[in-house]
């Protein structure tokens, strides 16, 4: 006897005459495919078999799963005469040469090469496409492949009934072959001259509109040049050339082919598929989303075209979501994209970037071939260690240290994928995001924000119900309607008459299934996974069957003679589910419980060590549960080769277990998990240990799990587990053995806290932290409570207390012989000192915390020392010293691919140009930090760099830009609660208010400045801000007031060795000494403060200086002294060659001035008279920087650009 094998279409097997059950694993289907297909004439290698379909798993366990799918083929296939229809050996497995085995394919491929008749034949054989179901790639190829062939065979018979002069066989074939490819345009082309040349005009003329409406739908282009040629040409009436109905095999066959979109509302899907009486299967019409998959493939359409998009598809459970994103997948497939699926899970699979690191599984080959930069591939190996062993090249991402760090590693991720979009458009499928973690948001928020210029398409979908008002993804929808116009595609419940649609064809009936249809539609209300289950439910209790293709049996009958049959479940669904698990063996039921209680997605090894039973006992069960239909098996992430078949089938199992089982089961289920995946499960783990009332190994686990999420930036998911271990703790109550355990969970959170900005749960947490450390009499837990304490008060810019605690921390770090912890502390110290405006005692421990770092080769402390201590050394003008340890950190920074450092060492790069002068240096370097801010979401730096840029286009003259910058950094600053950058912000609104004309509005700035910076113990600050009111009262006349203040300046700057500050106040003084008619007082202040700016290097600022001195010495004698001809003339040769811009601009203008009083005074008449008309130059160029900031912004900010109260 033969068996006859159909893969041209869904797989179907027959029997002496009698098809086989249905083969419902795919993967099985796929084996036994593979062998038929590829190795037909010669044997597969396990090796080889094993790899191909279990690429993922180690060898002996892609082995194994190799010989029980080899067991369960031979078992569903009948008995073979000769022995087997295929031999399986230790090394290969092979097709039995002498067994009786008649295959489609080879039938079609063997008449291929043989006449007419023949050929007809072959083509009736391959009228469907190849297993269109089944989407591994070799079989795609294998798809295409004959795709071409019968192509290829629809045009030899074009030509030989062409040949034979048959017009109506010849027009035949050719529409064959324009349905087989609707995207070719030579064969429309053809097929309209045949038309023609048979005198059917008309027809021909309505086959080009198709034509050309189908290339604009699909491709959005128009016709060839030849084809509209053809067209005018039928339309003149003229006669065909030879050259039209040129030999059908130069047809563009050797392409791959194009699916169009057509009919794609009624596209079969691969798990629509039901059993007719006689064994053969037919496809569930995929109806009612027209519109929607329409959208999704226009979406499509111009992601291949470089314009991506990212769209999300809501409805309620059981609607057809993943039916439509499998519809679309199909879709995609047939022309040759790639398609990834990404999943999230309920709380038992809460794992930080889930999807992102199934789709990244997916590719891990293109990943560890591409020629992507490092730092992007790292990031994705930072979620697929598989990836590092591929590519041992990649350097090592640095542990985070911020919050924000955590947008790093998904922007790292996104430009991963996007690259290798760029290779090949990509389709990506997320499912289920209603159960996305807070990591997976952020990787969607990123990739919304590049995906619009790439040839990638990414589907999410949701279940409606689930996303509330405060869920998470409602700000990921809200963003994608704001920026993109893009909202949700929302699915409703099928209509009433396209559940009768849907239910005519399935039944046969026609208009006898409206009855039928209105019936199923009361019971599902159009919910197309309750209308297909309760189908099912009919069909497995006998109520309906199957009857020469026509619905019949009791139910049926009943709607006939119009009665009204209760269904046995007319209220729930899940009670249909229950009715059908009730039906199962005692075998099958318990491995269904244990696996729902594994989880939506399961790894059958998993469930198999948990229940303890050997391998044919669990086959057996798993068998009938995929005969049921109630799991299927797959491809999924992490192992995990088997899945529910729907969520509900999965909860309905969960909830109705018995609480000591279901707790039974969770403890098995745990540590099988934890002997096959170790501590990498931690979150599962700590899911199943608690559930499973196994407390002490929860809280392991739990611990474990946060340590984890934290790591990859997941801080929702930290707290959250976090929160869980503490929660056990404290149902425990406070017992000794608990309390080292939770201090540990307490600072672990403590940290996250910290990241987050949230200061009163920080605060709580650190108190209880120093009762616990108290408690249990610990000086290193102490000394951790204490360096917390110090952050803490740093973040809240409390520098006094940050410094007693970093004191506290540094004595009981000493006591324990914690030298890393040593260190710390004495940079908290240092950086204490150095915001409180004690100089001299900040670069003492600075350096000190320098030397310990460096003797414990901490390179990341080193970095953060060496960028603060440069800082300080600015602020005292050791500005080479300075410049050189910011680009020792930088560079250590970037080793460590410490990104934060780097930002900061970037500010501080640009802060010590632009207070060198030098501010288009300074520009470009806070420019570069502010690009990598934002690429990492570091809003605190971002604020910073802004900040920078705002003064660095006021010291250019460009008040509009500075005035823009300002406004940026404004709303930064009062977000991320930055107090000290809020209060340089101030100081720089002021100067702003002050080069543009509006003394009032800049003493306003600047007396905010002083209250807050005297308030929080800035002294730097308030000092800067003082020495700009005692200018500013000079300015008034307020002489007295403006000599105590400034007077007050000078002595503190030189008392914190701020030579810089000291040096303006100086100046100020000597303007004030001039006022008073005191020319000498005057002179002596300007001659100290031109050579201190010197000195500093502050070219531009020292001319000023020896301007105003020349005036000095030029009025104090008659005839005036040589030195003051002599300092007048320097500074104007100075000034021919380069009258600099300063960011003391009125400075240099009142310099440029009085060098013109001083020449005057010398009998220098014309430069004199030069000197007033540069000083003009300068007042108009004033005077336009200030019109073009008040015409761009509407006026000159108010203090705290908003109000003149500002509460932080």
């Amino acid at each position: 006897m033969t068996l006859r094998v159909y893969l041209f279409g869904p797989l179907q097997v027959t029997w002496q005459g009698q098809p086989l059950p249905a083969l419902r694993r795919p993967r099985l289907q796929a084996l036994w495919a593979y062998l038929l297909l590829l190795h037909r004439h010669r044997p597969a290698l396990r090796d080889q078999l094993a790899f191909s379909f279990w690429p993922d798993n180690p060898e002996d366990e892609a082995r194994a799963h190799l010989r029980r799918h080899l067991y369960l083929l031979r078992r569903w296939l009948p008995p073979a005469p000769d022995g087997g229809w295929f031999i399986a050996q230790t090394e290969e497995v092979r097709l039995n040469a002498q067994a009786e085995l008649w295959v489609d394919v080879w039938a079609f491929e063997d008449g291929l090469t043989q006449g007419e008749a023949e050929l007809k034949a072959a083509v009736e054989l391959a009228s469907a496409d190849l297993l269109p179901d089944l989407s591994e790639s070799w079989l795609v190829l294998e798809r295409e492949r004959l795709r071409r062939s019968y192509a290829r065979a629809l045009a030899r018979l074009v030509m030989f009934s062409q040949a034979r002069g048959d017009w109506p066989a010849t027009i035949q074939w050719a529409q064959r072959l324009v349905l087989h490819d609707p995207l070719n345009e030579e064969a429309h082309r053809l097929l309209i001259a045949l038309y023609y040349a048979s005198g059917n005009r008309p027809a021909a003329l309505r086959q080009f509109e198709a034509c050309r409406r189908l290339l604009r739908e699909e491709l959005g282009v128009e016709p060839m040049p030849d084809t509209v040629a053809l067209r005018d040409l039928i339309l003149r009436t003229e006669s065909l050339t030879e050259s039209w109905f040129a030999s059908p095999h130069l047809i563009g066959l050797d392409r791959p082919l194009l699916t169009p979109t057509l009919n794609a509302g009624r596209v079969i899907a691969p798990e629509g598929q039901r059993t007719t009486d006689d064994g053969r299967r037919t496809a569930v019409p995929f109806v009612g989303r027209e519109a929607e998959m329409q959208r999704l493939l226009g979406a499509w359409r111009q992601a291949v075209l470089r314009s991506g998009n990212l769209i999300l598809v809501g409805g309620e459970a059981g609607v057809g979501k993943t039916r439509l994103l499998h519809e679309l997948a199909a879709h995609v497939r047939r022309s040759g994209a790639p398609v990834l699926w990404g999943h999230c899970y309920a709380f038992e699979r809460a794992l930080p970037y889930q999807p992102a690191v199934e789709i990244f599984q997916a590719l891990l080959p293109q990943l560890a071939l591409s020629h992507l930069p490092p730092l992007w591939l790292a990031a994705a190996a930072h979620l697929i260690p598989e990836l590092r062993q591929r590519r041992p090249d990649l350097p090592e991402l640095a542990p985070p240290r911020s919050e924000q760090e955590q947008s790093q590693l998904a922007e790292g991720l996104c430009r991963c994928l996007l690259g290798l979009s760029y290779q090949q458009p990509l389709l990506v499928l997320l499912e289920d995001l209603h159960w996305a973690t807070e990591s997976t948001l952020t990787w969607l928020h990123v990739l919304a924000r590049h995906i619009h210029a790439a040839p990638i398409l990414v589907v999410g979908s949701y279940r409606q119900e689930e996303v509330g008002l405060g869920h998470p993804l409602r700000d990921l929808i809200r963003v994608l309607r704001r920026e993109g116009g893009n909202a949700p595609l929302l699915l409703q419940p099928l209509a009433g008459d396209t559940v009768q649609a849907l239910v005519e064809a399935l039944s046969g009936l026609s208009e006898a299934a409206v009855g039928p249809a209105r019936t199923l539609y009361a019971e599902s209300e159009g919910n197309p996974f309750f209308l297909l289950e309760l189908i099912r439910h009919l069909e497995e209790t006998g109520q309906l069957v199957q009857r020469g293709g026509r619905w019949a049996g009791p139910w049926i009958e009943a709607i006939q003679a119009g009665e009204k049959p209760a269904l046995s479940l007319p209220d729930s669904v899940r009670e249909a589910i229950s009715a059908r698990l009730d039906r199962l063996s005692e075998n099958a039921r318990v491995l269904l419980s244990c696996a729902a209680v594994a989880g939506r997605e399961f790894d059958l090894a998993v469930v198999r060590t948990a229940l303890d039973w050997k391998e044919e006992r669990v086959l057996r069960a798993l068998e009938e549960l995929l005969e049921r239909g109630l799991v299927h098996e797959q491809n999924g992430p992490q192992r995990r080769d088997h899945a529910f078949s729907h969520h509900l089938v999965q909860e309905t199992v969960y909830a109705g277990l018995p609480r000591a089982w279901r707790e039974a089961l969770h403890r098995w289920v745990g540590e099988a998990m934890l002997a096959r995946y170790g501590e990498a499960a931690a979150g599962e783990l700590a899911y199943h240990f608690e559930r499973g009332g196994a407390r002490e190994r929860a809280l392991t686990y739990l611990k474990c799990a946060g340590d984890q999420a934290a790591t990859r930036y997941a801080n929702a998911e930290a707290l959250d587990y976090y929160g869980r271990a503490l929660t056990l703790l404290e149902a425990r109550g406070d017992d000794a053995p608990s309390r080292p355990l939770r201090f540990d969970l307490l600072t672990a959170r403590v940290g996250v806290w910290e990241l987050l900005g949230r200061r009163e749960a920080q605060r709580a947490d650190l108190e209880a932290l120093q009762a616990l450390a108290q408690a249990l009499n610990d000086p290193h837990r102490q000394a951790q409570v204490y360096a917390r304490w110090a952050d803490f008060y740093e973040e809240i810019s409390d520098h006094a207390a940050s410094a007693r605690a970093a004191q506290n921390a540094l004595m009981f770090f000493q006591r324990v012989g914690d030298r890393r912890g040593e260190a710390q502390s004495l940079h908290d110290l240092g950086l204490a000192a150095y915001r409180q405006g004690d100089y001299r005692a900040a670069r003492d421990t600075y350096e000190q915390a320098l030397t310990l770092w460096q003797e414990i080769d901490d390179r990341r402390g080193k970095a953060l020392t060496l960028n603060h201590l440069g800082n300080l050394l600015r602020q005292i003008g050791e500005y080479a010293t300075a410049q050189a340890y910011h680009e020792e950190a930088l560079a250590l920074c970037q080793a460590l691919a410490d990104r934060i450092g780097q930002a900061e060492s970037l500010r501080s790069l640009g802060a010590l140009y632009l207070f060198m002068g030098r501010t288009t240096l300074a520009q470009t370097y806070y420019e570069e930090g502010l690009a990598l801010c934002r690429a990492i979401g570091y809003r605190r730096g971002e604020a910073a760099h802004i900040s920078g840029l705002a003064f660095a286009a006021l010291f250019q003259g460009d008040y509009a830009a500075a005035l823009a910058h300002q406004r940026q950094a404004s709303s930064l600053y009062e977000a991320v609660g930055d107090q000290e950058g809020w209060i340089w912000l101030l100081i720089g609104q002021g100067l702003l208010a002050w080069h543009m004309g509006d003394q009032a509005r800049a003493g306003q700035c600047w007396e905010q400045a002083r209250g807050q910076a005297r308030q929080l113990g800035l002294r730097r600050l308030e000092t800067w801000a003082m020495d700009y009111l005692g200018n500013l009262m000079r300015e008034q006349g307020d002489y007295a007031a403006a000599r105590h203040t400034l007077e007050e300046v000078h002595h503190l700057a030189w008392h914190t060795g701020d030579r810089r500050l000291a040096a303006s106040s100086l100046h100020h003084l000597g303007q004030l000494a001039w006022d008073e008619g005191n020319p000498v007082a005057a002179a002596s202040c300007w001659r100290e403060a031109a050579q201190v700016r010197a000195a500093l290097g502050l070219t531009a600022l020292a001319q000023a200086s020896q301007a105003r001195l020349a005036e000095a010495l030029a009025r104090l004698h008659t005839p005036p002294s040589e030195e003051a001809r002599q300092v007048a003339q320097a500074v104007w040769a100075a000034w021919q060659a380069d009258l600099p811009y300063s960011e003391e601009e009125d400075e240099v203008r009142q310099g440029v001035l009085a060098l013109a009083g001083a020449f005057a005074c010398l009998g220098e008449a014309q430069r004199a008279q030069d000197c007033q008309a540069q000083a003009r130059r300068l007042s108009q160029s004033r005077a336009r920087h200030i019109a073009e900031g008040v015409t761009s912004s509407g006026g000159c900010p108010a203090p705290g650009a908003q109000e003149t109260d500002v509460r932080l």
